[in-house]
This record gives C-alpha cells, structure tokens and sequence, in this order.
C-alpha cells in the first residue's frame, strides 16, 4: 500500500485540543469538561457537555471521525457525505459484527450529539479569522443511519452525515493536519497511548523537540482523575505507554523517542522527532538522566537547543532522468488541462489557474483510469449532475462519478468498436448479415449474422457444412 493511502487528513481546530477524547477504557464519567488555555491577550476555553444516552466521546470515537474525513477526502469533500458503517469497519481494520456495528454507532451518535462551547478557539480558514464564541456546536450537524432490507436480510446500508459548517469550510480550504491512520490504530484499545501520539505527532511537526513537566502533559490531554494526581502514577503509566510510542512514524516525517527528564522537582516528558539528521543517541542520553538529580549537562543542553531551532534543508536533487522530469511536465499538463475542462464544462470559465490540491486530484485520476477516460467522467459527471440537480463546485466531487464514469465509458467504448467494425466490414457491407445459399439460382431470404472476420466466416461453412454468399458475391463453400 503506498503511504499516501494510509493519511488521514483531520480538520486543525479539534487536533490541537487532545483533551476532548477520553481514552476508551477509562471510567468515562459524565461530567462537564472545561479546557483553558491562556495567552497574553485572551484565554481560549472549551466546554464540552456529554450526551447522557451515549456518553462522551472516546479515542474510538476519534478513530471513527477519522474513518468520516477518508471517505470524505476521497469523495471530494461533498456536503452531504454518504457512507456505510462497513465502510468504517474497513478502514479500520475491524472485524464486521453485531459488537462492531454498535461501537460503529455508538461512537458516530457521540460525534452527532456531543455538545461544545467554543471561546477563541475556533478558526475559521474560510473567512482567515479566529471565531470569538461558538455555542451549542457538534463535530456533526447532521447524522441518518437506515437499512435497506429485502427478504428480510440487508442488503445496503444507507447512512449520510454532514459535518459543522465550519468543519466542512476548514477541510475545503485545506486547513487540515496530516494523521497517520495506520499508526493511531496500531495502539489499539489503548486510549492513552492513542492520545499522548495525537499531541506528541501535532506538537513535533514543526520542531523536532518537546519538553514538558509530566504533570501539565497529563493535563494537556485531560487525564486529571483522582488516579493521576501522584506523580509516581503519571510515571508509572507514562513508562507503560513508553515501548508504545518509541520508534512510531510521524506524519511530518521521522520516528518518534520519547523519555522521561528528572529534574529537582519531577520529571520533565520529552519526546524526539528521530530523522537522518538527528544523533540516535541524543533520546538514550536524555533517558540516562532519570537516574540522576542533577540537570541536564551543558554540551547537551546547546545540542538539544540547536536542534530544536534547526529548520530543514530542502531535499537535493542529483542526476534525474531527463526521461523522468519529460514525463512529470506531460502529466503536469494533462492534468492541468483536465482542470481547464472541468471549469469550461461547469462553469464555462476559460485559462483558470488550477490549485496544487486540484492538480493533485487530476493527476490522481489521470493515474487511475486513463487521460481519454478521465475526459469522459468529467462529461459523464457534468450529465449525472444536472438529473439529479447536483451543484458541483470542486473538481475533487468528480471523484464520486469516477468508477460509473470509467464503467460507461468502457461500455460505449466497445459499442463504437461494434459500431466502426460493422461500418467498415466488406463482406457484410454494413447490413450485419450474409446470405445463406440454398438456391445456386438466386438469393434466399435466409441469413447469417457476419462476424466480420473471414476466416470466421470459412470455419462457420465447414462447421455448418453450408454455402455462404458475402457482398461482394464471393462465394465461400463448406469444404
């Protein structure tokens, strides 16, 4: 499976705040949770009130709005998204059952009925502005799940949900955080770990170094029950989690070390982002420390500062195939003029100026099914949207009408193969048929569909042991 396959790409906002998942298995009480978080000119909060039916939401609920944004991003990012819960199952890697579907469900009534009192929190990349107080807000503004059954056994299931406006209008202006899925459900029911990855994978995408006392990195991710107050229990289950997180790929590349700093008054929680670049020993030098009360020593302390203040090189390119870069330049171009098409079609619009995330879908498409056949399904998706009165307003919501468009155009594809070789045969002459002689003396009304290949025709003499007349009165005999 290629990596591109196994990214999430979760809406920022609620990325940034951890908190708002409870790890699975903890006791899940339905208490109103308030998060803060204090700048020098504001404070942002979050209150998030629990559904008393369903509870609050969970690490599964977040793998399951991850398996939402997929599906989502793969269809182009309609307004209204259809899905199944198989579907979920699936790329979550989930047995389907009875226990499934539930959790399924569970998790997706969680996301529809969970309420959040957002103050400058939210931002809003569609308007590029911070939203100063959002009420009564849900991650779903709008959740069906029915069955079709016939016989009684379903045969389809038939769900639709639609994201918070403001969700939707982030994720169609990109404002979205690349996730690893594979990686989050590697750690399977263990919430704690799932979340201590989110924060550590958000926090190391644009450094290389995090450090923090343990007890404010519990707080970060609202582990703050009476069983987390000790220090010696932040320990003993962050070190539990420790095996769990060494060595798991970011999402911003590298692997991620984490370990645990003693300073005078505790321990500091540090994690790593390991690249080329980076010492591999730097995360075992620092885990050294636990054994000591003293601080870290001086050459590591300027070795760990340069290293978080160090930017990236870009990547240089040596010796690339003239062959490779004619090629890119040939897909660049096609895809930019599938781009041109899409908009001449829709909006009769000429020379636009296509966006990296629109070229990238047209090359994707390009890839799958064919330059000529991706032509088509722009054709075939523009007629399919004006029956059912489908405004399409992104190039990416062709991706819907891919797979029938590809599927059709197979179909007329071989109807005009039928068509030109019936045109040009010459021993039918474009009738479909040949006479069958029965009568040396003239023509009877008995015929035969030409296969429009004479060696055909001559096995079906001597198969049928008859006389066949073509159009251009040649004869063919049965033996």
């Amino acid at each position: 499976m290629k990596e591109d396959a196994l990214l999430v790409r979760p809406e920022l906002n609620f990325e940034k705040w951890p908190g708002i998942w409870q790890p699975t298995k903890s006791n899940n009480k339905l208490y109103e949770i308030v998060l803060e978080r204090k700048t020098t000119d504001s404070i942002s909060k979050v209150e998030i009130t629990a559904n008393s039916k369903y509870g609050p939401l969970t690490t599964e609920a977040q793998k399951i709005l991850y398996a939402l944004y997929k599906i989502s991003e793969e269809r182009g990012h309609p307004r209204r998204l259809l899905f199944s819960r198989r579907k979920i199952a699936r790329i979550l890697k989930k047995i389907w059952c009875k226990k499934t579907r539930e959790i399924i469900e569970k998790a997706l009534y969680q996301l529809r009925s969970t309420l959040f009192v957002l103050k400058n929190v939210f931002y809003d990349a569609f308007n590029k502005k911070k939203v100063g107080f959002l009420k009564t807000f849900t991650i779903l503004s709008d959740l069906e799940m029915n069955d079709e059954e016939i016989n009684g056994h379903v045969s389809k299931e038939a769900c639709y949900c639609e994201f918070n406006e403001y969700i939707y209008n982030n994720l169609l202006n990109n404002y979205v955080k690349p996730t690893l899925l594979d990686v989050v459900l590697s750690f399977g029911e263990d919430g704690i770990a799932q979340s201590f990855y989110s924060h550590f994978d958000l926090l190391l995408a644009n450094t290389n170094i995090y450090k923090r006392p343990i007890e404010k990195s519990f707080q970060d991710i609202n582990l703050i029950g009476k069983e987390y107050q000790k220090l010696s229990i932040m320990k003993r289950t962050f070190e539990r989690i420790k095996p769990k997180l060494n060595g798991k790929r970011l999402s911003s590349g590298g692997t991620l070390e984490v370990g645990l700093e003693k300073t005078i008054t505790g321990y500091d929680l540090v994690g790593l982002k390991r690249t080329d670049g980076i010492d591999k020993n730097l995360a075992t030098n620092v885990s050294k420390t636990e054994s000591t009360v003293e601080e870290v020593s001086p050459s590591l302390k300027k070795r760990i500062e340069k290293l978080s203040k160090a930017i990236p090189e870009e990547p240089t390119v040596k010796n690339v195939n003239n062959d490779v870069l004619k090629t890119n330049n040939v897909r660049n171009e096609s895809a930019k003029e599938l781009i041109e098409l899409f908009a001449k079609r829709f909006f009769n619009l000429e020379k636009v100026r296509a966006t990296s995330k629109e070229l990238n879908q047209a090359k994707q498409l390009i890839k799958d099914f064919g330059f000529e056949t991706s032509k088509y399904i722009i054709g075939y998706a523009y007629n399919q949207a004006c029956l059912t009165n489908y405004k399409i307003g992104q190039f990416g919501a062709i991706v819907e009408y891919a797979g029938r468009g590809a599927a059709q155009y197979e179909k007329d594809t071989k109807i005009k193969e039928s068509q030109q070789k019936l045109a040009n045969c010459q021993f039918c002459n474009g009738s479909s048929y040949i006479d069958v002689i029965i009568n040396e003396t003239k023509r009877t009304n008995h015929k035969l569909k030409c296969p429009h290949n004479l060696e055909q025709i001559e096995t079906i003499s001597k198969e049928k042991q008859i006389k066949l007349r073509l159009a251009d009165g040649k004869i063919i005999e049965k033996s």
